[in-house]
């Protein structure tokens, strides 16, 4: 009897792209990093690296986390703050993510993209994309 393989959904892919949202990363009730979620997760990509995948990682979170270490508590902010808990959220976020993908061994690269702003955004704090 032969055995049967187990066919994946990726098979067939080599590059991947995973975006993960403030909701997976940040707890909503206390602001907290998820990092046993973040682990899992860490987990899952150093497997599909060991398949040979090459694995982009698209992660919000930064002006979340930056706003509970900031003790920011207004659902919406004022854009100075806003950039205030990105900045301070993209240090967390990503010392996060090295510790998660650092225990597997795994190399991991990090790139800002700041978000395009609304029109009427304050152009003395931030540039506004064309």
């Amino acid at each position: 009897m032969a055995l049967e393989t187990t066919k994946s959904p990726l098979d067939g892919y080599q590059r991947l792209t995973i975006k993960i949202g403030s909701a997976l990363l940040v707890d909503a009730r206390t602001g907290a990093l998820r990092q046993n979620w973040l682990k899992a997760l860490a987990s899952d990509i150093s497997e599909l690296k060991q398949q040979g995948r090459q694995i982009i990682i698209v992660s919000s979170g930064a002006v979340a986390l930056g706003r509970r270490l900031l003790g920011l508590r207004a659902e919406t902010l004022p854009l100075d703050q806003a950039q205030a808990a990105a900045s301070v959220g993209q240090v967390a976020l990503a010392q996060a993510w090295s510790d998660a993908m650092g225990a597997h061994r795994s190399p991991w690269a990090r790139f800002c993209s700041p978000p395009a702003l609304p029109k009427n955004a304050a152009r003395s704090s931030m540039p506004v994309p064309p």
